[in-house]
């Protein structure tokens, strides 16, 4: 079975089976301001499977429904 780990640098965010819970907590933390400065990446059996590179100066993205509401 395989084995998952999220990182921001040396910060271990998850470990665990459930590749859909690493998938989610990945992303969750791409978002987030406190990971900005972070190298995250999600690694399957130890092997680096996707990596968020550190945003230095941009924005914190928002998705797309929020950034074009309609009244």
């Amino acid at each position: 079975m395989t084995r998952y780990r999220v990182r921001a640098d040396k910060r271990l965010l998850y470990r665990g089976k459930n590749a859909e819970k690493a998938r989610r907590i990945f992303l969750e933390a791409g978002r987030q301001s406190a990971y900005s400065q972070a190298f995250i990446v999600l690694l399957a059996d130890g092997k680096p499977q996707a990596r968020i590179l550190p945003r230095h100066g941009f924005p914190i993205l928002k998705p797309a429904s929020q950034l074009c509401a309609m009244p």
